[in-house]
């Protein structure tokens, strides 16, 4: 398979995309790496611009977007890369109750700076993570875009 042209920061975006109020997902276009948001309501709109047989050709894959069991370990590997502590504790503590991402990132909205150290570090983790999707989708991408 050739490469195609994916802009990384939209595949994460519809990698770790939860949608609950309209039924739909992310496709990805295997010929040219665009990314199609495929909302249900709208699939028979002309002006949707969607084609019509999304769903049904190889072309277009859809993206099941990561389970929370697959992004909770980077909670944990980012809480391991502090200093044993206050900060360490309370994170380990928000991560282990209910809503668990919730908590987590309202405690480090506590913490001043902890914030831009987890976003740089959970990107990182994205990025792998998307790379090794690609991987076991046989997708051979050519990234383009910020990330």
């Amino acid at each position: 398979m050739n490469k195609i042209p994916i802009d990384r920061e939209d595949l994460i975006l519809a990698l770790t995309s939860h949608f609950q109020i309209h039924q739909g997902a992310y496709y990805l276009d295997k010929e040219t790496g665009a990314l199609i948001l495929f909302i249900e309501e709208f699939k028979d709109d002309p002006d949707y611009g969607i084609p019509d047989d999304i769903q049904d050709n190889p072309r277009y894959l859809c993206i099941t977007p990561f389970e929370s069991y697959q992004t909770y370990p980077i909670m944990e590997d980012f809480i391991e890369t502090l200093e044993a502590g206050k900060i360490a504790d309370r994170l380990t503590q928000a991560i282990n109750g209910r809503k668990p991402f919730r908590h987590f990132k309202d405690t480090l909205l506590e913490y001043p700076g902890l914030s831009e150290q987890w976003f740089q570090f959970e990107e990182t983790a994205l990025i792998r993570m998307t790379e090794t999707w690609c991987k076991d989708n046989g997708i051979k991408p050519e990234w383009i875009g910020k990330a």
